[in-house]
């Protein structure tokens, strides 16, 4: 016995035929060229990390199209393959360029090119990827005081060119270290301008780095650069610190790249912007040096502490000495006042 076939036929006439053709020619948009659609940013700022340097470009040209200015950038290296971390912020501003993946003639004519047209160094970074240096860096063509910068300098030769710039009136607002093969080298801008009292460290292991933080922000120093770099499986820190006013900030430094996203979703979380993020290759799987601020504000809190934060030099030291201080732990104090992130 046959089981007869119901068949149903849906009569459409020409309008009703173009519509469905345009709604399935939506759908087919929609499911196949929508993922290809660079994303739309509506914060006033922007941070990536883990960007290979395609990626980076590609973010780079998009943002850029949407309006915001490159403000930091780092490269570094994870399993002998370029990374790069960097921040933009929805600004505008005087005109400026930015490069990255330079070899050091690269960068020398990049940067002979720049400066002839007027602009300044504001950032640069230097990075080992397999055996070769590589260089980062951010120019604006802005008015301002002399300045002077520098690449390539070993330890020694960097203290030489830095004791001479200071004694000719210059501070220091810049800094890099990066690997070259079993030794460091160093990359820095010198500004000549005065302002307030202010003090560089380099060549600092992560407990001799939290050491001098430690020693500096009770002075009411504030962390304006820090640059973390692995020579030899060792990771070393350069840093500035300025003794000045400003808003509430967090700074770590050590994060492994796997507990990053992790660590900058919480702090952000809090009402903190990023300022600077460094990345470094520590085991080779990439480690970050990172900085926050919390606009409008004078005091930061972090790691559950309540109140206004005022605490006497008494309550610092109980504090610090029943505190774990490891690389993801940090202090600042601002106008007396002390936050305690972990």
């Amino acid at each position: 016995m046959s089981i007869p076939r119901m068949v149903m036929f849906l009569r459409m006439d020409s309008r009703q035929i173009a519509s469905l053709r345009t709604l399935l020619e939506l759908l087919f948009i929609i499911v196949f060229f929508l993922p290809m659609v660079p994303p739309l940013y509506a914060q006033d700022w922007v941070a990536l990390h883990g960007l290979t340097s395609s990626e980076f470009q590609q973010e780079f040209n998009n943002l850029v199209g949407q309006g915001y200015r490159l403000k930091d950038l780092s490269g570094y290296a994870v399993d002998n393959s370029a990374r790069y971390a960097a921040i933009w912020d929805k600004t505008t501003g005087s005109a400026w360029e930015a490069r990255h993946g330079l070899t050091s003639s690269e960068y020398q004519q990049e940067f002979n090119n720049l400066v002839g047209q007027g602009y300044r160094l504001t950032r640069i970074n230097g990075y080992e990827v397999g055996g070769i240096v590589y260089f980062a860096a951010i120019w604006e063509n802005k008015l301002g005081p002399a300045w002077e910068a520098r690449y390539g300098l070993t330890s020694s030769e960097y203290q030489q060119e830095f004791n001479n710039l200071i004694g000719q009136g210059y501070r220091l607002i810049w800094v890099s270290g990066y690997s070259q093969g079993t030794e460091a080298r160093y990359a820095a801008i010198w500004d000549k301008t005065t302002g307030s009292a202010w003090e560089a460290r380099h060549g600092l292991t992560s407990p001799e780095y939290q050491q001098e933080f430690n020693n500096l922000v009770i002075e009411d120093y504030r962390l304006t650069c820090v640059s973390g770099y692995t020579v030899s499986g060792q990771d070393y820190y350069a840093a500035i610190w300025e003794q000045t006013d400003g808003p509430g900030w967090v700074a770590r430094h050590g994060i492994l790249a796997a507990d990053y996203q992790v660590v900058f979703d919480q702090i952000v979380s809090q009402g903190y912007v990023p300022v600077q993020v460094d990345g470094y290759s520590g085991d080779g799987s990439g480690r970050f040096a990172a900085t926050w601020v919390l606009p409008g504000t004078s005091c930061w809190l972090a790691g559950g502490l309540d109140g206004d934060c005022d605490v006497d030099g008494s309550d610092l030291a109980l504090l610090v000495a029943n505190t774990d201080l490891w690389d993801l732990s940090v202090f600042a104090v601002n106008f007396g006042k002390l936050a305690n992130s972990q």
